[in-house]
């Protein structure tokens, strides 16, 4: 197998162990701050006319790198706590930490939450709003 396989596969088999586990509060606590700053990020879109964000990076390729950046700072202090807290984790039960891992079990868990806007299948809602 892989090196990429074999990450993919530890890190599903690691996500699906942890609920039982150490630091099982992690699966809820870090995509519920990012919903947290998802929903104050998107409801001062709406309060700007701006269009919902998951919306702009599928459907406006002007815009994508801009809101992008956006989502990345938005979510970036919760990605890297989610980072340590991953990195502690693996070390409290693997005896080592793997960083590729750990990254995209907190992009999973962080940034995946905050782009998933409730708002992206009513894309015109901010233009109906300014009428």
């Amino acid at each position: 197998m892989s090196e990429f396989q074999d990450l993919l596969l530890r890190m599903w088999t690691d996500l699906l162990a942890r609920p039982g586990g150490p630091f099982a509060f992690r699966l809820a606590l870090q995509p519920l701050v990012a919903a947290i700053f998802a929903v104050r990020d998107g409801m001062a879109d709406a309060h700007t006319g701006r269009s919902p964000y998951f919306w702009t990076l599928l459907r406006d390729p002007g815009h994508r790198r801009e809101r992008l950046r956006e989502g990345v700072k938005a979510t970036l202090k919760v990605v890297l706590l989610g980072v340590a807290i991953d990195a502690i984790y693996q070390f409290k039960v693997h005896g080592t930490v793997f960083p590729g891992e750990a990254l995209g079990i907190a992009l999973l868990l962080g940034f995946v939450p905050y782009s998933a806007d409730p708002r992206a299948d009513r894309p015109h809602r901010a233009e109906t709003a300014r009428r």
